[in-house]
């Protein structure tokens, strides 16, 4: 071994197998640099490029194979003159190619993968056709062109997206095809949509308004229509249409028992009607004209002339 040192202290040391030690006489690897710091960091070796321009860096090229030129390295770069702010960048090479910067990390701490010059925390290939995948979630184009998007990564296609929201601001909440849409608050499902179907379940509201004026639900035995504020209007404003009320015939199927005809423009009446005892059936603007029956006897009372 060779032993380079003074005041009989080793500083640097050559092992008869060709290994350098600096602050050890017993590297084990081609290079050792050694120093002790209990508790605290300490630099134990210093790469440095004097020149001060923006842009100025400082390098340490790794290669594989028999070229000299490709592979990948790690530097710092000088990102202002002032107070010499400085990146650490991170290159590869492609085949046949010197090394090109793939990652960097910003002196106030952002990264960038695909950018020089990230704006926010991490920054991916920023307004690129491009996708990253964390987990078993793909963020990205999802399969799609100029679109922000978010899927599984099974799912990451132009029809089977979870979410995507083009330039204009657009957006898209999607399902692959046979799947639904759940509607979820802390886990429990309170609707979902399908191919052919908004469901809400049973005593959730579908609340209409801003203060929740007109409410549609089923408890779980009954259907419900429940307007607070204003009138209730049913309208059809098709060309000579009409509404119908159907109900159970007893037979299982259903019947028209009122029809508001648009065609002919009179209300058609296709089940019997019952009046209650006492309860009066009145025409004219007046109600003139009153037929009622008291439990006892029936009544025609005219009151016009």
């Amino acid at each position: 071994n060779i032993v380079f040192g003074g005041n009989s202290i080793a500083r640097m040391s050559i092992t008869n197998a060709g290994y350098v030690g600096i602050g050890t006489t017993g590297p084990l690897q081609k290079l050792h640099v050694y120093g002790a710091s209990n508790g605290a960091s300490i630099y134990n070796a210093m790469f440095q490029n004097s020149g001060t321009a923006v842009g100025t860096s400082s390098k340490i090229l790794f290669v594989s194979g028999g070229t000299t030129t490709r592979g990948a390295d790690i530097g710092s770069l000088q990102e202002a003159v002032a107070g010499d702010a400085t990146a650490l960048t991170f290159g590869t090479s492609a085949a046949y190619a010197t090394p090109t910067e793939k990652l960097r990390i910003t002196s106030t701490g952002n990264v960038g993968i695909g950018t020089t010059s990230p704006n926010e925390k991490l920054e991916v290939y920023p307004d690129t056709d491009n996708n990253a995948i964390i987990g078993r979630s793909q963020v990205g184009t999802v399969g799609n062109v100029d679109v922000a998007g978010f899927s599984h990564v099974d799912t990451a296609n132009t029809n089977s997206y979870a979410l995507q929201q083009n330039a204009n601001g657009l957006t898209y909440l999607n399902a692959a095809n046979g799947q639904t849409i759940q509607f979820r608050i802390n886990n429990a499902d309170i609707a979902n949509i399908s191919s052919n179907r908004l469901a809400i379940f049973d005593n959730k509201n579908l609340e209409l308004g801003n203060g929740a004026d007109l409410r549609l639900y089923h408890d779980g035995s009954n259907s419900y229509i429940h307007n607070d504020t204003g009138n209730l209007l049913i309208e059809n404003d098709s060309n000579d249409g009409y509404i119908d009320l159907r109900s159970d015939n007893g037979l299982g199927g259903l019947d028209t028992y009122l029809r508001i005809n648009g065609t002919s423009h009179i209300v058609n009446i296709f089940k019997q009607t019952e009046f209650s005892d006492n309860v009066k059936a009145t025409f004219g603007a007046s109600q003139d004209l009153q037929i009622y029956h008291d439990g006892s006897n029936s009544y025609i009372d005219d009151t016009g002339t």
